[in-house]
């Protein structure tokens, strides 16, 4: 028939490119814990540590680089009852919590080449470090002293209308484990630099305002009840009881990952070969 031959030719190239991409795409997910720095957490405080869950696209672009699509939930919190080197903290005597839902891109660069394709696992534990941009929705949210869970956002605690959108800058380091035929676990830390210092709700020279200047005088009075000391309007919210050192808020994800990689199987642990080679169809 006529159409055989374009027909054929067609099956051919979509199967090809079937295969190529295939072979060079990773889906996976993670589970991990996250941790906070800023105007609130600012010594290490192991308490203060809390969960994140994610998923991922990997595509590799050769042996050396990739490039990932990230999506991740994450919770950060913080205390400044747990301070033990600030008693202006202690006074202050602030607590929050933040969901964060973040999306990223990041470039990938492996220590070790990733030849793991065809039948044979040739480097089974490939190390890499990274860097990208995402950008990531926010809630900050505290426990009144009243016991009400409420979000803060529009209380404007410090008079300033901040966004719940803001920019983070990914890095960090990992790596993933070949450990059966298209099948990988591995370890993901990343640190996240943002372009917001009211993850927690407080600017680094935020001060307290006159309640009744405030959207909601009640709930900020509320708010406000919590700190022993300093808190008229004009006294310092912000910036760790008056250091000069001031920086946009940080969080951390630590994660553990379970990553598949479409097409055919790619081999086995340790080098072992699994299956059939791989053969182009025939069409005769």
């Amino acid at each position: 028939m006529t159409f055989k031959k374009p027909y054929l030719s067609f099956i051919l190239l979509i199967n090809s490119v079937n295969f190529l991409f295939a072979q060079k795409v990773d889906i996976g997910v993670s589970i991990g814990g996250t941790y906070y720095y800023g105007d609130v957490v600012n010594e290490f405080s192991p308490s203060t540590a809390r969960y994140s869950a994610g998923a991922f696209l990997r595509y590799h672009l050769g042996d050396r680089f990739a490039i990932s699509a990230n999506g991740v939930y994450a919770r950060v919190s913080g205390d400044d009852a747990l301070s033990t080197k600030s008693t202006w903290q202690n006074q202050r005597n602030w607590n929050f919590f933040t969901d964060i839902l973040e999306a990223s891109g990041v470039l990938e660069f492996n220590l070790i080449e990733d030849r793991n394709s065809g039948r044979i696992l040739k480097n089974p534990l490939i190390p890499y470090i990274y860097l990208g941009v995402g950008a990531f929705y926010y809630k900050p949210q505290t426990i009144l002293p009243s016991g009400q869970v409420q979000s803060l956002r529009a209380l404007r605690l410090s008079g300033v209308d901040y966004s719940d959108i803001a920019i983070c800058i990914p890095m960090g380091v990992g790596f993933r484990y070949y450990i059966y035929r298209n099948y990988m676990v591995g370890f993901d830390f990343g640190l996240r630099y943002t372009s917001t210092s009211y993850i927690d709700d407080i600017g680094g020279t935020d001060v307290y305002q006159d309640p009744d200047n405030t959207p909601f005088p009640e709930l900020t009075k509320d708010a406000y009840s919590s700190t022993l000391a300093n808190k008229n309007p004009g006294d310092l919210r912000g910036k760790m009881g008056g250091s000069s050192f001031n920086i946009n808020d940080i969080y951390v994800i630590g994660s553990l990952t379970i990553a598949y990689r479409l097409g055919k199987q790619v081999g086995g642990a340790r080098g072992r070969s699994f299956g059939k080679a791989i053969r182009c169809p025939r069409f005769y």
